[in-house]
């Protein structure tokens, strides 16, 4: 059910920013809609800066697919210790 519901997650361009720390983001995007998939590795909270994604958030809206609530990114995101967030982003 999860991949038909979020096809761009498996088909799409894929944009991968570098790796800081224990963190690890990434992008899978269609015309109209994509996914942002943030990880933390590590076993500490982590402090993501959503300005290195700028190119990747700008006019959208995002809605916690995991959470399954709207969402508002904020300027830092906190990531608990070994954790995964996908966000569902839309125009």
């Amino acid at each position: 059910q999860f991949r038909s519901q979020y096809p761009e997650i498996f088909n799409g361009d894929m944009i991968h920013f570098v790796p800081e720390g224990d963190t690890y983001v990434y992008f899978r995007r269609s015309e109209s809609e994509q996914i942002m998939v943030l990880i933390n590795v590590g076993d500490e909270s982590k402090t993501i800066k959503t300005s290195r994604f700028k190119e990747c958030l700008t006019n959208y809206e995002g809605t916690d697919i995991i959470a399954k609530a709207k969402r508002t990114l904020l300027e830092e995101e906190e990531l608990p210790p070994n954790s995964i967030q996908i966000i569902h982003l839309q125009r």
